[in-house]
């Protein structure tokens, strides 16, 4: 008998496809069929088996697509997470640009490697906020990686946004000008808050005579005006004396002062208010 009849065991080979996506191990399912030859066959008890491929990919992306950060806070922690395996270090390049915040001013720009030792699955970037008093709304910040390295790929989240939330508060009059007849009753005066609108604020209009006198001509304010949350705009009636002379035009002015509750006074922050005689 030859030792080639000996044979008790064959191989064959599988070709396994490499990619670069981070998708965990997958399997695939083996089995013997139809045994023939010239003997009577048949098959044994482990005629079916697993092939599991093991995984050998790592990506690396931003935990969420939009970061928020207070204006006072000083600085954004912005999370970046390596999935799949963990066992070799990888790194990865973070940039910031400008949306509608401006570096320098807004913020500071960041263009760093950001290094993800072996085992390591999450690491942390700060994006220095730079606070003001300026009510200037919610600004954005572009985030973006890029040039991954030790084998990483780029995940799904490739790009994200950091919104920076406005903290400022400024009231300021509605004009510079305002012009009220004689027999109108009263000046209506506008106060706008800008900015946040989350918290109370307050403000004191205050008139002064220019060429019209108080008591004589209109009715002197000097009005506390509060700004509940969610309210944008106030008005104060300054009421007008409706007289028989004939007389030219008159003027007085209004002023805010006095800010609280963390606004500031915007602009304009005075305004001259012309009586327009009807005599």
């Amino acid at each position: 008998m030859c030792s080639s009849d000996l044979e008790t065991n064959k191989s064959f080979s599988i070709t396994i496809i490499q990619d670069t996506l981070v998708e965990g191990n997958e399997t695939v399912n083996l089995a013997l069929s139809l045994p023939g030859g010239n003997t009577l066959a048949i098959l044994g008890a482990r005629s079916t088996a697993t092939l599991t491929i093991i995984d050998d990919d790592t990506a690396i992306d931003f935990t969420t697509t939009a970061y928020t950060v207070g204006e006072a806070a000083g600085q954004a922690a912005i999370t970046i997470r390596r999935t799949g395996i963990t066992n070799i270090p990888v790194s990865v390049t973070f940039t910031t640009s400008n949306g509608t915040a401006t570096a320098g001013l807004d913020y500071t720009a960041v263009n760093t490697v950001v290094n993800f030792p072996a085992n390591s699955v999450l690491q942390t970037v700060n994006v220095p906020v730079i606070p003001d008093n300026l009510p200037e709304g919610d600004e954005t910040v572009f985030l973006s990686l890029s040039n991954p390295g030790g084998g990483a790929v780029l995940g799904a989240n490739t790009t994200a946004v950091l919104t920076i939330t406005d903290n400022d508060v400024a009231v300021q009059l509605s004009a510079a000008t305002y012009s009220v007849s004689e027999s109108a009753g009263s000046a209506v005066i506008t106060i706008y808050r800008l900015g946040a609108t989350n918290t109370s604020v307050g403000v004191t209009l205050a008139s002064a005579d220019v060429t019209a006198i108080a008591g004589q001509d209109y009715t002197a304010v000097n009005s506390t005006v509060t700004f509940l949350p969610g309210v944008t705009n106030r008005t104060v009636s300054v009421p007008i004396t409706d007289d028989l002379l004939a007389e030219a035009n008159e003027t007085f002015t209004v002023t805010l002062n006095t800010p609280t509750g963390g606004a500031v006074i915007g602009n304009p922050a005075s305004a001259v208010v012309r009586i327009v005689d009807n005599d």
